[in-house]
């Protein structure tokens, strides 16, 4: 799909479901749009949605701002500025080439910004399915019934080497790569529906051809409490990889990975206490409504994440165990050629050279209180007791 064809289609969304007047937004580029769950209240009022504009100079937020819904955050984005816009107030964020989202959020946070202006959306509506992903080809989505669907899924677990792991998997002559690696359809691209999943897969005919094997990476998939029976439901044969490391420094990493983002605002030891009160109940509300999106449960469950065998076991009870390798992070890392023989031979593939073994993601942070890795040490210990009676065999953790 064209830049073009895609603004057409925001500014369309945007004017059908009457976020605003069609002479106002007309004038400016959209870039994408978000319906979201209703935010903390900011004088008095709920904030309901993100609308992105871009191009827009201070003359249009100012044409622009008395045009849209009382109660929409709005984020206007020219060259040098981000205008945050809620009802009557208007906030600058500086920005800049070199800077991420995370830093932007935490800038944001010191001119007085209400968090809740600054996070990613939460829920999305069906009308905006388009916005919710990066623009897919319009080829790709108009033959998404003659397209493959995966043959292989990378489950979880996050921060644990998923990243290398894929990399590595389609480095192979015979995997055709996903369009993307974290399509996140089993999780929160479900309402999508099947087509807009194939869309990202090469087409059946070519796979035949050349013996391609194709499949992706969620690391959320593992976590998720409706991910495993969706998969089952659509991929009944599928061959599923979980890759797992150590849960306490998995769940350091996680925490370190979030303060970058900017999700994180809390010291480690704090947001690992405050954990169960901030994920307590969204599992169950995720399972009781499909179209949920729950920011807590998949942001800051640190330590629950760690807990491999309760996430595995449903796997397990759905899927045939020969449809299902485990893999220890540790091991694979300090040999990445000895676990790829084991990968290729798990999805019937001839052995292949792969050279060097670039490691993706790799994150360095401070050694934390020993304290605290006592403390997760000993919590962990019956659960990783429990995982290895379940996968037959002992990572030594």
């Amino acid at each position: 799909m064209s830049d073009d064809v895609a603004k057409a289609e925001y500014r369309g969304a945007v004017i059908a479901e009457g976020l605003a007047e069609p002479e106002a937004v007309n004038k400016y580029d959209i870039e994408r749009v978000f319906v979201t769950k209703p935010f903390m209240p900011i004088d008095g009022k709920l904030g309901r949605a993100h609308i992105y504009f871009i191009n827009c100079d201070d003359e249009g937020v100012e044409k622009l701002r008395p045009h849209v819904r009382d109660g929409w955050y709005i984020h206007f984005w020219n060259e040098d500025v981000i205008k945050v816009v809620f009802n009557d107030r208007t906030f600058d964020l500086p920005r800049r080439r070199d800077s991420s989202w995370g830093k932007a959020v935490q800038h944001g946070l010191g001119q007085g910004i209400p968090r809740e202006g600054l996070d990613f959306p939460t829920e999305r509506a069906p009308f905006l399915r388009i916005m919710q992903r990066p623009v897919i080809s319009r080829h790709r989505t108009m033959t998404s019934s003659l397209r493959a669907l995966p043959d292989f899924l990378i489950i979880g677990a996050q921060r644990a080497g998923t990243t290398s792991l894929y990399n590595y998997v389609i480095r192979h002559p015979r995997v055709a790569p996903a369009f993307r690696k974290e399509v996140h359809f089993f999780d929160e691209n479900h309402s999508n529906g099947e087509g807009w999943y194939r869309a990202h897969f090469p087409p059946r005919s070519i796979k035949r051809l050349k013996g391609y094997v194709t499949g992706e990476s969620s690391p959320y998939y593992m976590y998720h409490p409706l991910a495993a029976k969706r998969v089952k439901a659509l991929l009944p044969d599928v061959k599923l990889m979980a890759i797992l490391r150590d849960p306490v420094d998995r769940a350091i990493s996680n925490y370190y990975h979030q303060v970058r983002k900017g999700w994180e605002l809390l010291p480690m030891d704090e947001a690992f206490d405050r954990e169960e009160a901030r994920i307590k109940g969204e599992a169950g509300r995720i399972a009781d409504d499909s179209s949920y999106i729950s920011i807590d449960h998949k942001h800051y469950s640190y330590v629950t994440r760690g807990i491999y065998a309760d996430q595995l076991k449903v796997w397990f009870d759905l899927f045939p165990r020969k449809n299902i390798l485990v893999l220890k992070n540790e091991d694979f890392s300090a040999d990445p050629g000895k676990g790829m023989k084991r990968v290729l031979r798990f999805l019937g593939l001839p052995g292949h050279d792969f050279g060097e073994f670039r490691r993706y993601n790799v994150s360095h942070y401070p050694e934390i209180d020993d304290a605290l890795r006592s403390r997760l040490n000993e919590f962990y210990e019956p659960h990783n007791k429990r995982l290895y009676d379940l996968i037959g065999e002992d990572f030594g953790w």
